[in-house]
């Protein structure tokens, strides 16, 4: 089967600052892949490469089997931004203010040449989709950032484009209208089995979107895979950290790979964790570790002693956070502090003991930077 997008060893610099380095992915048909980083990572280049808006340096990027740019040395072949059957979605939205909400949909039908009859039916679905058709006569800045997003989503499926690209569409709306957007967004895309690339520096947001995720850091890709895989299983430190809603502690690995007594971290804040795994640090390997808020289990001292020997290391509840849907829990653990996510309404309270217990499983690795 042809793939929606095939980028393969792309390459873009600004001047002699690079942005993109030799990076290549691909997206299969109907999926929505999200290129996730920090600001100046390189994602939103890459983007622009594959709408048309930038010619890469060194690189191919093919679009459902046709080559839309091969750029290698004195050799460059460049299919035009219009001809590529792209749609792009921005973060400003680009709407014209001096038009009407049909007219700011219809206007990419409009450029394809298609007849009045086709401009009509075309801008109708597209607003009906979105639920917006009643608004159709209003100017664009009668409309709330909600409103105004699904204007541009609008304009951009209204010509049926296999593949959309999105640069950050919902970072202007406020959280509730974030997930709200998310859903929507999903909801289209299962609908009308359009291909995507979501450009985001959200974690949520890429996580609740993608089939699959590319993390990028300092233009080269750190990670790939479902949203699942990586969350599970960072590749690295930088991963771990930009992923979030983990603690770091860094400390001293001790214990070789085969020993039978098993691996400790001894942390640079006194406790000493169990760890598994890890073979290809060395005993004695000044390592950063990862621990997820959600896999450290937590036990107010009010609830009684643990049994002895199973884990359980005693620390002092500093602030306590609720969050909705949790509690966050900030615990005294030796001479420095980890954050723990408790899903269930626990008796805590400030300035109190619990007993903490993390699984040598849960605890990432990675060789100190």
């Amino acid at each position: 089967m042809v793939n929606a997008v095939e980028v393969a060893d792309l390459q873009k610099s600004f001047g002699r600052a690079p942005a993109v380095r030799n990076i290549s992915f691909s997206i299969d048909e109907g999926e929505i892949v999200s290129l996730l980083g920090p600001s100046g990572c390189g994602k939103t280049t890459t983007l622009r490469c594959i709408a048309g808006l930038e010619v890469p340096d060194h690189g191919e990027i093919t679009i459902r089997g046709e080559t839309a740019v091969r750029v290698d040395g004195k050799h460059k072949h460049v299919v035009p931004a219009e001809a590529r059957g792209v749609s792009m979605v921005f973060q400003n939205y680009a709407l014209w203010p001096h038009m009407t909400v049909w007219d700011n949909v219809a206007f990419g039908v409009r450029l394809r040449t298609r007849t009045r009859s086709e401009i009509v039916e075309s801008t109708r679905r597209a607003l009906e989709m979105v639920k917006l058709h009643h608004l159709r006569d209003r100017g664009t800045s009668q409309l709330s950032g909600g409103q105004q997003q699904r204007v541009a989503l609008a304009r951009a499926l209204a010509f049926e484009p296999r593949l959309v690209l999105f640069d950050e569409p919902l970072s202007n709306l406020d959280a509730k209208l974030r997930d709200e957007m998310r859903l929507e967004l999903l909801q289209l895309q299962r609908d009308l089995g359009f291909s995507a690339l979501y450009v985001t520096h959200d974690q949520q947001e890429a996580t609740g979107l993608s089939s699959r995720i590319v993390i990028m850091r300092d233009g080269h890709i750190e990670q790939e895979g479902t949203p699942r895989d990586i969350w599970a299983s960072p590749a690295s430190g930088f991963v771990a950290e930009f992923l979030g809603h983990a603690n770091r502690v860094d400390g001293v690995l001790k214990g070789a790979p085969e020993a039978t007594g098993g691996r400790f971290l001894h942390t640079d804040f006194g406790p000493v964790l169990p760890v598994v795994g890890h073979d290809a640090l060395p005993d004695g390997a000044r390592v950063s570790a990862y621990v997820n808020y959600g896999k450290i289990a937590l036990r107010p001292a009010g609830a009684g002693a643990p049994p002895p020997g199973d884990g359980w290391a005693l620390g002092q509840i500093r602030l306590v956070s609720f969050r909705g849907y949790a509690f966050l829990v900030r615990v005294a653990f030796g001479t420095g502090d980890l954050i723990v996510r408790a899903d269930q309404v626990l008796d805590l309270r400030e300035g109190e003991d619990a007993y903490l217990r993390i699984a040598a499983e849960d605890v990432d690795c990675f060789a100190a930077e």
